[in-house]
Order: C-alpha cells, then structure tokens, then sequence
C-alpha cells in the first residue's frame, strides 16, 4: 500500500492489483474495534465521513472505494463484477489488521460484503447491511450473464458526465432525485471525492456512466443468496422504512435464511438513508452493534 495524507486530516491509502487496477481505502480513525464501510454504486467512500465520525467513538473506521469509484481505478468492463469489490474489501482488511472487523455496508456495498464474508467466513466479528443488493434468483435466470437492460444499467447511460465547475455539478445534482434528498454535506462530500478534474480543466464522473451501468448490469451475477446459510458473522439487515423494492419484508427473508442474523428499519428513511440522515443511521449502527456485542 502506499499512504498520502489529504489536507493533513484524511489518510488515504492506495493498493496496486496485479491486473492494473487500484484500490483506495481512506483511514477516518476513531476507536474500538476496525470497521469497513462499503458504498453504493455510483457514489464513493467518503460520502459516509459524517456518519464515521459519530461511529468513531465506538469503531475505527475506514472506507474502501469499488473500482471506478472515488479514488480507484479499473482497468476493463469485467471489474464491474461484484466478487471484486468483495475480493478487494478482503485484501485491503488483511493488509490493515488480522482481528476480526465489523462491516457495514450499503446496497451494493452491503452485497460485497456479504460476499467478502462468505469468501473467508469468521474474517467479519459483525456486519450491519444496509438494504443490500441480495436477490432470490428467478427460474431461468443466466447468473453469469450481466443484463445490460436492466432500468438501472439503462438510466445510468443518460447520466451527465461533465461538468464546466463546481457549482455547476452542485446545482445539477441538487435539482434531481436521489441526491436532492441527501444531507448538504454528504452532496459536498460527492462532489469533492466523486468528481475528477481532467486535463481539459473539466470535472468528469470518477465513476462513468458507462461502468455504473456495467456494475448494475452484474447485480444479477453474484451467488449471495445461494450462500446466505454459510455466513458465520453476526448480520443486521437493514432496511429503510420507506423503501419500496428492499424494504423490510425483503430484509426479513433474507434473516429467515442466515444464521445469526436480524431484520430491522430506521424510521422515515428511504433506500438512500445513510445520505439522507447520516446521524440516525449512525445511531441505529451503534445501538444494534450493541446488541451484538461488537462495539
């Protein structure tokens, strides 16, 4: 790993793969046990600091950016495919700390690391899933084939890519669903480490339209659900109370199917609730660590 000090408060540390790509995990410290948080697609690692710092207290936290997204980079279409994040959750963990860590993640952050725990069971004390991408698969369906036609491979292709400056960008994302509905800070956030500034003097998306809609594409290729009752870590499925496609009903069934594990909500929080309100999800995470025991 080689370690950079952003505006020296952030620590970011940066992984080479041996096929090109890198990884970014940022170091938002705190105390107690380590703790991973893993993003949502499109969006980036740091976009969680203000909910970090509440967990800080009680965690030492770090936030790993997916290929294509935040810091990292890729290096084909095929990074997209939600085993890497997993794989690289794995990798940047065990270059940090052998103790066991407590996870947290959100949609497809939520799914890698679920995947990340399966792959090395016991690797997780803990994981706190936000609304994660685990789906039951449907008759038929080609699990190693991404489908490109999804609405969301296909809505993330109109995505605009670029803009002239800042303000601009920010004026962009907070007129539209979802980031209206996100905390100032958190759209502050995206925009200072979702954004990249080109040669041509203009901010471009660190995570292309292009790639976005390949990582939706490959939501259907993952084995989470198949291998839910091999999952040895303590698990929170967590849903928002407002949600509509993973709510939690949905979180129920995937309890029913995991050893260990619960199902509950934050109150008046929709799918995006760790950008909505990052202090109530915060809060919700320490109670039910709590309960596990991990904090």
């Amino acid at each position: 790993m080689i370690l950079m000090t952003l505006n020296d408060a952030l620590t970011r540390f940066t992984q080479a793969k041996s096929d090109g790509s890198t990884i970014c995990v940022e170091d938002y410290g705190g105390v107690g046990k380590n703790l991973i948080i893993a993003h949502a697609t499109g969006f980036c690692a740091r976009m969680y600091l203000p909910m970090a710092i509440e967990l800080r207290k009680h965690f030492h936290c770090y936030g790993i950016d997916a290929r294509n997204h935040g810091g990292s980079s890729a290096q084909s279409d095929s990074d997209a495919n939600w085993d890497n994040y997993a794989d690289d959750i794995l990798d940047a963990i065990e270059q940090i700390s052998d103790d066991p860590w407590v996870g947290f993640g959100h949609s497809y952050g939520g799914a890698a690391i679920l995947l990340a725990e399966q792959k090395s069971p016991g690797r997780f004390a803990s994981l706190y899933l936000y609304e994660p991408i685990v789906m039951e698969p449907a008759q038929g369906d080609d699990r190693d084939e991404p489908d490109t036609e999804n609405p969301l491979s296909r809505t993330a292709l109109r995505r605009r890519e670029m803009f002239a400056t800042r303000l601009e960008a920010e004026m962009n994302f907070a007129s539209k669903y979802p980031m209206a509905t996100f905390e100032p800070i958190v759209r502050d956030l995206y925009l200072e480490a979702g954004l990249t500034r080109g040669l041509d003097g203009k901010l471009h998306l660190s995570c292309p339209r292009d790639y976005e809609s390949r990582v939706y594409a490959y939501a259907r290729c993952h084995h989470a659900y198949e291998k839910l009752n091999c999952v040895s870590a303590k698990v929170a499925f967590v849903a928002g109370e407002t949600s509509l496609d993973f709510d939690i009903s949905h979180q129920q069934h995937l309890s029913m199917l995991t050893p260990n594990s619960t199902s509950t909500y934050v109150d008046n929080l929709g799918h995006f609730g760790p950008f909505e309100n990052s202090h109530r999800v915060a809060t919700h995470v320490i109670a039910t660590m709590s309960e596990f025991d991990t904090v």
